[in-house]
């Protein structure tokens, strides 16, 4: 992942290879009952305790190792799952769950106060180490304090072993769905006495258990939780993790001789998978190559500070330089797709129709960026600078970019690749003129997408957009509380186009997952934020 549902860019890296060799099973072949999944991972998980997820990786070995309150099922409606059952009051700020009856895997009871001492550890601004997700919990009321000065929150009560009560402080009609997200799981004591064990071997409540300790480098084992409420149909899951391996190729070979199940597919081998293995897309449940799209945006963040990208017929004229078309084929061999909107085509809401500006037409990006340097005094000789995270394929996309932005427009454009955190932290040290921004969701809101951009109050003054939004904050405010999701996702729909337009910030590319499946499991699904449904897949048998 890189986590962004708010606050944290996604910059994939690629890495690989195992430590040993693996065990030949062959992946065509009918399995026997009980047989081990093997699934690869392309990096090593940067935490696998849920207070510090930051990546994709990670997150998948939470979501398998914890349950949250409640989830997300494949049709994106909310189910129970540590919770049995909840309720909401009229006022939608206090919401009361009720805990099913349940153990984590020392065989210690899952109470309401193992969810307080994690969201507590998430929004602890005092603590070493921090977290990352407080943004998960900023509806919270006593977050602020808790942010600041390392209070618990006011807005977390345990009321009795198996009732827990959270109060808001101020509406988010979607907070129920914010909910699902895997890092908001339970924690026990056991991982505050021993916090270095706990890093290492995850003590969950979740479908599935550590085997041994995580070993990075080399794998993650995970074995079935015979006394979960829903137990998985597989017994055993072994991830994977290869090192030094950015083209996939060892994934690939492994793949290809039956000893993985599941595995990215290397840009260079796209069309010989989809040859080979066939194609899944549409949400289908089936082996071969998943193509669908993910709940990843690639965006470029434009400086409206310095003419002439003060006038929108600047921004716009940027906008249509750009061949999206042509980035996602060429540069990115259709693993990426042309975005032309902030949510992705995967998750409900997203707009149908392109934004006015996201399809290349060179002759009006000249005629609009002529009328905004006129109207702005901007000084002739621009120089455009384009900031972009580390890592080769945001280099080539940056190349690419300014080919195409000096082919269109009278601009110099120079690119440069720094740390993102840097940029982040020191964002007003260097002279930019946009820079490249991934974002991402755990839940289908819209608002997981457009207040962190545009919500100057509702990020607390934290938005990345580095400017004052407070001109947005209004219609976002008025959505968030809006009980129904039919009229919330039009609302938004709306808004989005509004946004769109201003062309602050450009969407470019929205991601593939690019993996492919086995034949011989049945039932597998990748969501849109990108795991693997570890607790429905089932291997075939022999009849």
């Amino acid at each position: 992942m890189v986590r962004s549902l708010g606050l944290v860019a996604i910059i994939f890296t690629l890495v690989a290879c195992a430590a040993e060799p693996l065990p030949e099973v062959p992946v065509n072949a009918p399995a026997p009952a009980g047989a081990i999944l093997r699934v690869a991972l392309e990096n090593n998980p940067l935490s696998i305790d849920p207070r510090f997820v930051r990546d994709d990786e990670g997150e998948q070995i939470v979501d398998a190792l914890f349950d949250p309150l409640v989830r997300l099922d494949g049709g994106f409606r909310i189910v129970p799952a540590a919770a049995e059952s909840w309720d909401i009051d009229d006022t939608g700020l206090r919401y009361t769950f009720t805990l099913r009856k349940a153990t984590f895997h020392d065989g210690s009871p899952v109470t309401a106060q193992d969810f307080v001492r994690a969201f507590n550890g998430i929004t602890d601004g005092t603590s070493t180490p921090r977290s990352y997700l407080e943004y998960l919990l900023r509806d919270v009321a006593g977050i602020t304090n808790a942010q600041r000065f390392g209070t618990p929150l006011s807005g977390v009560r345990a009321l009795d072993p198996q009732t827990l009560e959270i109060t808001l402080r101020r509406p988010r009609a979607a907070f129920l769905e914010l909910l699902t997200d895997p890092s908001l799981a339970p924690i026990p004591a056991a991982a505050e006495n021993d916090p270095e064990s706990f890093a290492l071997a995850p003590i969950g409540n979740g479908p599935f258990q550590m085997v041994g300790v995580y070993e990075p480098g080399a794998f993650i084992r995970l074995a079935r939780n015979t006394d979960h409420h829903m137990p998985p149909q597989i017994d055993e899951v072994i991830f994977t993790i290869f090192a030094n391996d950015p083209t996939r190729e060892a994934q690939w070979r492994a793949f290809t001789d039956g000893q993985i199940h599941v595995a990215y597919v290397p840009p260079q081998r796209r069309s010989e998978a989809i040859r080979r293995f066939g194609m899944v897309a549409g949400g289908d449940r089936s082996h071969g190559v998943v193509t669908d799209l993910t709940s990843a945006v690639y965006l470029y963040v434009i400086d409206v500070q310095t003419p002439p990208f003060t006038d929108v017929r600047a921004r716009q004229a940027l906008s249509l330089a750009i061949d999206r078309e042509l980035l996602a084929a060429e540069v990115m061999g259709g693993t990426r797709v042309a975005a032309t909107s902030y949510l992705p085509p995967s998750l409900p809401g997203a707009l149908t129709s392109p934004c006015s500006h996201c399809t290349p037409d060179s002759a009006r990006a000249r005629e609009l960026f002529a009328d905004a340097v006129a109207a702005t005094e901007a000084d002739p000789d621009l120089i455009l600078n384009l900031l972009h995270p580390l890592g080769a394929v945001h280099t080539l996309i940056a190349e690419r970019l300014a080919s195409m932005i000096e082919q269109s427009l009278p601009i110099t454009v120079r690119f440069r690749a720094i740390d993102y955190s840097t940029l982040a932290n020191q964002q007003e040290q260097f002279a930019w003129s946009a820079f490249r921004l991934g974002w991402r969701s755990n839940v289908t809101d819209a608002a997981e997408y457009l207040e962190p951009l545009f919500g100057g109050s509702l990020a607390d003054g934290d938005s990345l957009l580095g400017q004052d939004e407070s001109v947005f904050d209004e219609p976002l405010i008025l959505n968030r509380g809006i009980k129904s999701a039919l009229i919330r996702q039009f609302l938004y729909q709306q808004l989005e186009r509004e946004l769109l337009e201003e062309a602050i910030v450009l969407p470019i590319l929205w991601y593939r997952h690019e993996r492919i499946i086995a034949t011989d499991l049945a039932d597998a699904h990748i969501s849109p934020f990108g795991r693997l449904n570890l607790s429905e897949i089932s291997m075939q048998t022999s009849s």
